[in-house]
Formats: structure tokens, C-alpha cells, sequence
């Protein structure tokens, strides 16, 4: 190595990364970036020190009085030989003596400082090993799968990542946040991100006094965390949360510690800035291509040693060098949001369904988009309704867009329009999955343009979906009124624990023999203690249930174990098969959570079949959720072990209950739209085939297949449809593809012989004589033992796939409601860049609307309420405006003079804390508008998207109220961590109480229900919970 070869890898290294800087590092293909950046380097070192000689021809002898050709000269072999003498001239300068009289040369004095450098940074490198190992030695280790978890109660430990270690200061419990922090640094362990920065770390010794060298590492440290950002983005599908808890960390003050380790402070301004980037177009991948050019013009430059020779390099060094200054430049500079232009909202809005998106206007491109989030199921929700688009006073008459090609077409005035190419849009949006990512391209705008709209499939499903309506009657089915995963406690009955997840059907003989056992309660913390305080309830089920035991009455003391077998000695005779019996543990306080419903205490519950009764077999946890979704009706089926069996003697049993639906009201114009329409049925999230089921109406029955309603039933329907008349669906089957079960006896089992393929599962039950066999099989295989056990006694079969014959839905037929006229506003409220409708003169006693606007970010409401209002009517200003406007404390008239002085003060210190503001009770020139409610929920901005508030105060304890919205009850569960003295209260938009409870709360998780119709009305509510430890408060809306 010598300081010729020194000088010219350093060039190298400058235009690879200078290629980078300006072509590459703005592209999202971060795995691509990292190859590039690992590779550079040592193509940098390469290329130098490859030599390729090229062998000389003669050169012929030109004439003197040849006249040359005008043109470009280059003569490659005579080129050669000269470029490859030069090195010998650069040789014979490094030998000069540094100064005269000296005997060092300028060569010698170069490499004994490039050593020096060397030698320092390899020393640094060698006390961040150590004192790296020191720290791992000195905490304690944790095993966590093939991590291990760094913990120190003596120091606070950088959040980081090293190999397979992770420097950690917690290892309880994750929240939310943390589950973050983890999976980030999990994926540097998982990618082998800490292997790069010691390679890098080597490098950066070997060009040391290079600056782009130190430029590659911190660029490949930023991929590094670009790397673990997206694939904690794309696997939570929580970019908005994520993106908060950057902004979080950078409030805090926290940087990276310096060293070896990858942590997860580092460059948070970049990360968001990344975060905030649309991903790039596939296309943009030929950029990686442009780089082999490159390479080959430094191959040729120094491998053939053409650097000296070519005048056209100078240009180009020159550049190179240019862009590695700025470059080192920029590397020292934060990026702040003030560096580009932040794209502006309009004052559009577009609806569909429950999908909102805020337009926003990109003054760099000049063009239109919004964003949106949330998942495949409330995007098949949103097809109901048909796009809306709000101009900022009423919604506009017609909508269009294209989705994946498809034209959508709406008309306010003509639903039949959108009707039209319902069944496509369906098509299309079924299949979507969790992480797919749908673009509106083309929205029409009222301002004659178009926008773009991106939905990101990646949001939870919503608890308010209507899918998810479907409720379980206790009294009907005891047997699924069981806690599931938030249960505390279990009954054990010696070795048989009868929970949420074992087995729900017991023979009779297995009853009382489990009845002779004195029950234990175990909690999930370990503790056993004895059950001495039950409650029983035993009857025959179903939607005409009858009762044959129940203890104790309402407040009537609890039974001991003893007293309970006595009780049921009683009706020992009545306790046959079909019976099913409830026993429930009534627990001492201090051992329950904070909850006060029967319900919510340890049970056990007894479904009673009879012997070789195939149901026997079944597990609670083969229970699931069942949804049909059918144009605009849906509904769920949940807690369904969907089966059933026959026996070759042509007897069927359903392994659950009839299951009733109440009646729901749909206009005739709905239903026929939908009958035109595909239904569907899932099974969780899994869309099963093969779906039909019967429908009738009046006198007519038919069965509805391969996502058809026959024609004639259609069109006997249209024809004959009134009012208040009926159609009921029953007799629900589908394919699923799993296992067939057979269910039979021991010498039904050896019956079958070898020669039957396709068995997956055998199950023996030898609790009773003979004992039961269960088998499992294919289903192709599932019909040759039908046929082969035709004749076993005592033998099932499950009778198709999946079978929900045992549900019965009933649709009304209600009048038509006709649809309101587009509203047009003779007055308009505008206040800065905000403008709304307020409709024309009140109603006297109408019930006031309530307008939500959660799209306004803060700085917006702070430009809003510093300017001066006015009402508008048909475009004149009107005088003597007054609404009131309340904030948090903030309580205020508005004239037409605006907000002022303290008030204006303490208002935007309000909105800074993300408070609600409304306005209400607008009048202008003694005329009183409608009565209309606005209310602003402050929004932060990071990077162009919209972004939930990070400045909301916290609480002490947890609040929530679902569902939200609402519509029959909704239900404000609380963990509190003490007891005490506490006020829970409801208020309207306008700060009317409607709902007060003052009570003493318990420690630990609590609920309330409220039924909505003590609220009186539709519209904006926020329930509040005030406890000496501080004041929770959460809105939710009722439709």
C-alpha cells in the first residue's frame, strides 16, 4: 500500500458517494441503498489497486504531407503507453524531500501520518470493544427466544442493539410504546445491522482522513434505521403512532449514544422525514442500473490507469468534489419541516362511508391528495354509502373517481346511479387483505380539478362496524356467556377444569361425577383457594327456555359445595340430556378486578348430551366468529362451533343452538339492490366458498347459490313487495375446506380396517365402555368411509362443512324514508380560511346539529380565531354577529369583532393542549340560523400528514367508551389504580349534563353502561370521570 494508491481510492470513494447523495438516498428501497453502500467502499479500494496492462501495436507512419482529419484524437495503444509510464512521474514527486536539507521524503512523511491516523482511530476502536463487553458484564442478562436482553438496575442503559443483544432498562410488561422500541431494535438483531458498522468501522480506518468515508457510515447507520422504521410500520400497520413516538423522543431531548451499538435515537428528524415519503414507484429501481457506468468509467480510469490522459475527468472530479462538500454539508444540518413546502389544506372533504380523508393542496406540484387509514372490513363497510365530496358549505350533487380501474359515478339525486356498479366495487374490495393499499385517483373536485386519494388497509377493525352486531341471550345459550381471554380464575373440579377454552359437552353419568368433587377456585396469579359461595342455574335452553333450578334468588345467600349437590339431588331426575347447568364462584372483593357483573365471575358451565354423543369431542376454543355481509346488510354469528352430524340412521344434530335474529327494517328499494347483489360469509376474516342459503318470501322459497338470487324469485319479489312485508334467510351451509369428523365406538373403529386413506386425526375416549373413537379425514377420503360405515351402529357423520342451518334471519320491509334535499345555506359562517353553512331561519324546538371537524390542525384554529368573523347572507355581510365559543375554561361570546385580549390568550393555550372547541348559538341582524353545533378537534401536522395530537394531557388512569359511535348503549370502562370517591358524568356539545353518577369507585378495571336514548338525542358527547387523583375525558358520537 502507498499514498499514490491512497489519493486515488479516495477519489473513487468520493464518486460513488456522490452518485449516492444525489441519485439513490431519497428512494425508499432501503435494502437496495444498504447493498450499495456496503459495496461502494470496497469497490473504492478495489479498483486502484487493479492493474491491467494493455499490450502495444506499431503505430503506422503518417505522411508529412498528410492533411489530418478534423475530429476528435484518440489513440488508444499510443494512449496506453504513456498512461501507464505516468505513475513513474507521481513516484518521483513523493521521493522529493519534504524541505531542503531534509532526508525524509514527501512520501515517507505522508504514510508516517496516515499510520498515525490509523493507529488512533484502530485504539478507539479497540476501547468501544471493551468498554462495550465491560457494560454486557456488568448487567444482567435476560434470555428472551435467541435474544438476550441487557438489563442494569445501576445505570440507565441506552436503548440499543448490538449482535444479538438488545440494552434494555425494563424487561416487565411492555405498553404499547415499548412493544415499538423493541420490535426496532429487534430487527437490527434479526438483519445483522451491527456486522455492517464494524465492517464500516474498519473501513473508516482504512480512509480515515477521507470525510465521505465518515459520510458512508453515517448514511449506512441512517438505512440502518430507515430499515427497522419500515418494517415496524408495515408489520403494526401504526405508521401515525409510530411516527408520534419519534416526535416524542425528539421532544425529550434523547440522542445516540456513540459507539458500536445501533440505537434508536438517532437521526429522528430524518426518520420522519422518511416516514412521511410516499414509497417508491417500482420504475425507480433502473436508478441501481445507472450505477454500472459508473463503475466501469473508474475501472477504466484507474484499473487501465486512463486518469492522467482524459482533459473531460476534470469536469467531473471537479463536480464529484463539489458534491462531497455539500455533502458533508448537509450531514451536520437538521432537517426541519420549514425546508420544504408543507402541502395545504382545502377546505374539501371527501366521505365515503365511514372513510374521511381531508384534501390537501401540493403548491410545489400543484396537485390535489389526502390520506386515510383503516381496514378491509370498513372499507367493505364504506360501500354502502356512496362517495361525498364537502366544498366547504353543503356536499356536492355529483362525485366521480376511478378505484383500479373502475369508474364510480354518484349522483345525490339518483342512488341508482351508484347502484350501477355496485357489484364491481364489491368484487375489487372483498379479496383486499390487511396490508394492501388502494388508490382514488381522479376525484372530482369542485373547483374543476382532481384529486388522489391513498387508503392504507392498515387500521384494527372497528368495533362500530355493524358486522359486528350480535348479541347472545344468557337465558338461550348459557352455555357461551363465558369469559374468554380476560379471564382471572377457573373452577377445578379435581382433575377436570371446566373454563372458557375446554370442553363444553359432558355426558350425564360424566355430570355427577364431577359433581362429587368439592371445586377450587385457581386465579391466573397461582392462587388456589376453596369455592364455597356458588350459585347455580339448570334448565333446558333455547329460545323456550324452561327453568328447573335456580339459586341463589335475587340477594339470597350463597351455597356451599354440599348445600349445591343437596339442591340438585332435588331434580335429579330432570337432569337428563339437553339440560345445561351454569355454576359460578361468587369471589371475594378483594380477590375480582374491579368488575360488578355476575357474568364476569368464575363458572363452569355443563351442556348434558347423551353417551357417544359426537359433540363430545368439541372444545370451546373450536368455537368462532361468523359474519354475512350482503349489500347493505350484515350481521355477526359469534361464538359458532358451525357443524352438524348425521347418523346412519338419519337422526341430525347441530352442535349449537337455534339462533333467532330479530327482525331488521330495510326499505324495499335496499333490499332489492342487495338481492342483486353477492353475498358473503366470513369466517373471522376468512371469506368461505361455496356459500348458499335458503330465502323466502310470502309463498315462495328458493335457495340462493354461487352468489345468485334466482331470477324468477327477484322478480316475484318487485312485483308483489309492500310494506311491512317479510323475507326470512335460514339453512346457512359453506366450504371451508378443512377435515370431515366421524364419531364412533371402539368396534366401529376396527370395522374400518387399513383400507381407508386421508385419516389426519384419531381421538380415543376411553372414559367410558365401549369408549368413543373420533376421527378426523380428509375430506376426499370423508364419503368412502361414509359409505363404508353405512351400517356401524352408533356412528356420525358430520354433515357437510359449514353448517349454520340453526340460524333463522327475518327482514321487515319498512316504508321508504325519502331522502333530503341538498341543503343550500342562505347564511354562511366564515372566519379566516374557514368557511360553513348554517342553513336558513331556526326551527322552533328543532334538536341542534352537531358538525365534527377533526381534520383542522392546530396552527389553522389559531389562524382561525385570531381573525375577525362574519356571517354572510347570499354573499352580503351581515352585521351584529354573536355565537359563543367555548374551549376547555374557555368560555366566550364572539362578535363580529373576534376573540380578543386574555380570552385570545388562554384560547390558543387551550387549543396547544389539543382541547375541543365548539361554537354554537348563532345569530346575526336579530335573525337566529338553525340550530348548529361545530365542533374542532386540533390536530398536529408532521411532514404534510395528518397526525393525532401528541400535546393531549395525560391521565392517571385509563379511560375509554365504546363502541364509538354509538347507537343503542354504550359502555365507559376504567382501570383505576385506587379506590375513592368519584363523579362520572355525560354532556352534550353544549355543555349540558345529561348523565351524572357520584359513587364510590373500587381499584382496578370498572364499566358503566348507558343506554343512548337517556341522552335524548343524536350527535357529539363527552363522558367525564372526575377522581381525586385527576379528570379523565373521551368523546364519543351517537348516531
Amino acid at each position: 500500500m502507498n499514498i499514490q494508491y491512497i489519493i486515488e481510492s479516495a477519489f473513487c470513494l468520493a464518486c460513488l458517494y456522490g452518485f449516492y447523495w444525489l441519485v439513490l438516498r431519497r428512494e425508499t428501497f432501503f435494502q437496495w441503498n444498504r447493498a450499495y453502500l456496503l459495496l461502494s467502499p470496497f469497490l473504492a479500494l478495489g479498483l486502484p489497486a487493479l492493474k491491467i496492462q494493455l499490450t502495444t501495436v506499431q503505430t503506422p507512419v503518417i505522411a508529412q504531407d498528410a492533411v489530418p482529419v478534423a475530429g476528435p484524437e484518440f489513440n488508444l495503444p499510443v494512449l496506453v503507453e504513456h498512461v501507464q509510464a505516468a505513475p513513474q512521474a507521481v513516484r518521483h514527486t513523493l521521493m522529493q524531500p519534504v524541505a531542503e536539507g531534509w532526508s525524509v521524503s514527501l512520501g515517507e512523511a505522508l504514510w508516517w501520518i496516515y499510520l498515525a491516523g490509523a493507529g488512533v482511530l484502530t485504539l478507539r476502536l479497540a476501547v468501544q470493544m471493551w468498554y462495550l463487553f465491560r457494560m454486557i458484564r456488568r448487567c444482567r442478562k435476560v434470555r428472551s427466544g435467541a435474544v438476550e436482553m441487557i438489563v442494569s438496575e445501576k445505570e440507565t442503559l441506552p436503548l440499543a442493539s448490538f449482535f444479538g443483544i438488545v440494552f434494555w432498562n425494563d424487561e416487565s410488561r411492555l405498553s404499547e410504546s415499548r412493544e415499538f422500541l423493541l420490535e426496532h431494535e429487534l430487527v437490527h438483531v434479526r438483519q445483522w445491522h451491527s456486522l455492517d458498522v464494524l465492517m464500516m468501522e474498519l473501513m473508516v480506518i482504512v480512509q480515515w482522513f477521507n470525510p465521505l468515508m465518515h459520510a458512508f457510515r453515517r448514511s449506512l447507520c441512517a438505512v440502518h434505521e430507515y430499515i427497522a422504521d419500515d418494517h415496524v410500520v408495515n408489520s403494526t400497520r401504526r405508521r401515525y403512532e409510530y411516527a408520534s413516538l419519534l416526535v416524542q423522543h425528539q421532544r425529550a431531548g434523547q440522542r445516540a449514544q456513540p459507539g458500536l451499538v445501533n440505537t434508536f435515537h438517532s437521526l429522528i428528524k430524518n426518520r420522519l422525514v422518511m416516514l412521511a415519503k410516499r414509497p417508491s414507484r417500482p420504475v425507480s429501481r433502473a436508478k441501481y442500473i445507472l450505477a454500472l457506468p459508473l463503475f466501469a468509467v473508474l475501472m477504466m480510469l484507474f484499473s487501465f490507469r486512463l486518469i492522467e490522459k482524459l482533459p473531460a475527468a476534470a469536469p467531473f472530479v471537479n463536480a464529484v468534489r463539489t458534491a462531497s462538500e455539500y455533502a458533508g454539508t448537509l450531514s451536520g444540518i437538521t432537517i426541519l419541516a420549514a425546508k420544504t413546502t408543507a402541502p395545504e389544506p382545502t377546505q374539501y372533504n371527501f366521505y365515503w362511508g365511514s372513510v374521511q380523508c381531508k384534501i390537501f393542496h401540493d403548491t410545489a406540484s400543484d396537485t390535489y391528495f389526502g390520506e386515510a387509514e383503516l381496514s378491509p372490513e370498513e372499507f367493505r363497510e364504506a360501500l354502502k354509502r356512496e362517495p361525498r365530496v364537502w366544498n366547504g358549505h353543503a356536499l356536492e350533487q355529483y362525485v366521480s373517481l376511478v378505484m383500479a380501474g373502475l369508474a364510480v359515478r354518484s349522483d345525490y339525486n339518483d342512488p341508482g346511479v351508484y347502484a350501477a356498479g355496485r357489484k364491481k366495487l364489491e368484487d375489487f374490495v372483498t379479496p383486499l387483505k390487511q396490508e394492501d393499499v388502494v388508490e382514488l385517483t381522479e376525484v372530482s373536485l369542485p373547483n374543476g380539478r382532481t384529486a388522489t386519494l391513498r387508503l392504507s388497509m392498515g387500521a384494527g377493525v372497528a368495533d362500530w362496524l355493524p358486522r359486528n352486531s350480535g348479541e347472545i341471550n344468557a337465558l338461550e345459550d348459557p352455555a357461551k356467556a363465558m369469559i374468554d381471554e380476560d379471564e382471572f380464575a377457573e373452577l377445578k373440579w379435581g382433575n377436570t377444569t371446566v373454563n372458557a377454552k375446554g370442553r363444553q359437552f359432558f355426558t350425564v353419568g360424566e355430570f355427577w361425577e364431577i359433581m362429587s368433587n368439592n371445586p377450587q377456585v385457581v386465579y391466573r396469579d397461582g392462587r388456589v383457594k376453596s369455592a364455597d359461595s356458588l350459585a347455580i342455574w339448570a334448565g333446558f335452553p333455547g329460545t323456550n327456555y324452561r327453568l328447573l333450578l335456580r339459586h341463589p334468588a335475587e340477594g339470597g345467600a350463597r351455597y356451599s359445595m354440599p348445600e349445591l349437590r343437596k339442591e340438585l339431588e332435588g331434580v335429579r331426575d330432570q337432569i337428563k340430556p339437553g339440560v345445561v347447568v351454569r355454576i359460578v364462584q361468587k369471589s371475594d372483593q378483594e380477590d375480582l378486578p374491579q368488575k360488578t357483573s355476575l357474568e364476569l365471575y368464575p363458572r363452569s358451565v355443563f351442556s348434558l348430551v347423551p353417551d357417544n354423543d359426537p359433540r363430545l369431542t368439541l372444545l370451546r376454543s373450536d368455537r368462532r366468529d361468523y359474519f354475512l355481509e350482503w349489500g347493505n346488510f350484515s350481521r355477526q354469528f359469534p361464538d359458532m362451533y358451525a357443524c352438524a352430524f348425521t347418523s346412519n340412521g338419519h337422526q341430525t344434530i347441530t352442535t349449537d343452538l337455534q339462533y333467532n335474529v330479530e327482525s331488521y327494517g330495510l326499505t324495499a328499494k335496499e333490499i332489492s339492490t342487495f338481492l342483486k347483489l353477492a353475498p358473503r360469509l366470513y369466517r373471522e376474516k376468512e371469506l368461505l366458498g361455496s356459500f348458499s342459503f335458503q330465502i323466502k318470501y310470502a309463498d315462495r322459497t328458493a335457495r340462493v347459490e354461487n352468489g345468485q338470487v334466482p331470477v324468477d324469485f327477484l322478480s316475484f319479489f318487485e312485483k308483489n313487495v309492500k310494506d311491512h312485508d317479510q323475507i326470512t334467510l335460514s339453512d346457512f351451509k359453506a366450504e371451508a375446506g378443512g377435515l370431515r369428523m366421524v364419531s364412533t365406538t371402539e368396534s366401529g373403529f376396527r370395522s374400518i380396517g387399513s383400507n381407508i386413506g386421508g385419516i389426519q386425526e384419531v381421538k380415543f375416549d376411553k372414559s367410558r365402555t365401549p369408549y368413543q373413537v373420533f376421527i378426523k379425514v380428509t375430506a376426499n377420503q370423508f364419503e368412502l368411509l361414509k359409505e363404508q360405515m353405512k351400517n356401524t351402529p352408533d356412528t356420525w357423520f358430520q354433515s357437510g362443512d359449514i353448517d349454520l342451518s340453526h340460524i333463522s334471519i327475518k327482514l321487515d320491509v319498512k316504508p321508504e324514508d325519502p331522502k333530503p334535499p341538498l341543503p343550500v345555506s342562505e347564511y354562511v359562517l366564515q372566519w379566516g380560511q374557514f368557511t360553513m353553512g348554517l342553513g336558513s331561519r331556526t326551527i322552533p324546538g328543532a334538536e341542534a346539529d352537531t358538525i365534527i371537524f377533526p381534520l383542522y390542525t392546530k396552527a389553522e384554529l389559531k389562524a382561525m380565531v385570531a381573525a375577525a368573523p362574519q356571517i354572510l347572507r347570499n354573499g352580503t355581510s351581515v352585521k351584529q354577529v354573536r355565537f359563543q365559543l367555548r374551549c376547555g375554561n374557555v368560555k366566550s361570546g364572539v362578535t363580529e369583532t373576534g376573540v380578543t385580549g386574555s380570552n385570545l390568550m388562554k384560547l390558543n393555550k387551550r387549543l396547544d393542549e389539543a382541547e375541543f372547541m365548539w361554537l354554537s348559538e348563532f345569530e346575526a341582524d336579530g335573525i337566529a340560523t338553525r340550530p348548529v353545533v361545530m365542533l374542532f378537534y386540533p390536530r398536529d401536522i408532521v411532514a404534510g400528514r395528518v397526525m393525532p395530537g401528541t400535546a393531549l394531557p395525560k391521565t392517571l388512569f385509563d379511560f375509554a367508551v365504546y363502541p364509538n359511535p354509538a347507537h343503542d348503549k354504550v359502555t365507559i370502562r376504567f382501570n383505576l389504580p385506587k379506590a375513592g370517591k368519584g363523579r362520572l358524568h355525560i354532556v352534550n356539545a353544549l355543555g349540558q349534563e345529561l348523565y351524572s353518577l357520584e359513587t364510590d369507585f373500587q381499584a382496578g378495571e370498572g364499566s358503566y353502561p348507558v343506554f343512548t336514548r337517556d341522552l335524548k338525542s343524536k350527535g357529539v358527547f363527552f363522558a367525564v370521570l372526575e377522581m381525586p387523583e385527576g379528570k379523565a375525558k373521551r368523546l364519543f358520537v351517537v348516531e
